[in-house]
């Protein structure tokens, strides 16, 4: 069912893959840190924010990412080529990702927009060191076996950890 409606309505199937996974990252982050109860810590709200650049944001970009990347990054050997894809995914793309997620995060807690900005600035580094960390070892079999319209539901079923570790480092920011 999955796979017939990735190819049938794409964009959608993915941006709905990639809100639940970031609802179900971020809950875990909210249920990692904190004290006493989980309903005394779990915060709606900021799972909701999560969900919606989730859903707006990452699902419809990696799904337009990965088509670029295959169309466009096409060296000598499959090896060259995954690593060029990796290094792309974890500079261009993670930095942009990132910075959309924690600026959709803060814009839909109300802050101004110099306050984003701070916040997306403050945030960066820790995240992108945390990517490194985090998805070269995914990614090499994202580019390399998943395929092409599988990748986000792939990238996406990581995903809920990866979210929960971002959600931390941008609250932290």
């Amino acid at each position: 069912a999955y796979e017939s409606a990735a190819l049938r309505t794409p964009i959608i199937t993915k941006a709905a893959t990639s809100g639940v996974a970031y609802f179900f990252g971020d809950a875990l982050a909210q249920l990692r840190v904190g004290s006493g109860s989980a309903k005394q810590r779990f915060d709606l709200r900021r799972a909701a924010r999560s969900t919606l650049a989730g859903f707006v944001s990452h699902g419809p970009q990696l799904h337009y990412w990965c088509l670029f990347l295959d169309a466009q990054v096409r060296l000598g050997s499959a090896a060259a080529t995954l690593v060029a894809k990796i290094v792309l995914d974890q500079t261009v793309f993670s930095l942009y990702l990132n910075g959309v997620y924690c600026a959709l995060v803060e814009a839909l807690k109300g802050a101004p927009p110099a306050a984003v900005w701070r916040r997306v600035r403050a945030a960066a580094l820790p995240s992108l060191v945390s990517s490194w960390r985090f998805w070269p070892w995914v990614h090499a079999l994202t580019y390399s076996v998943v395929p092409l319209h599988l990748r986000v539901l792939w990238v996406d079923c990581v995903e809920v950890v990866w979210v929960s570790i971002l959600a931390t480092c941008t609250s932290k920011a």
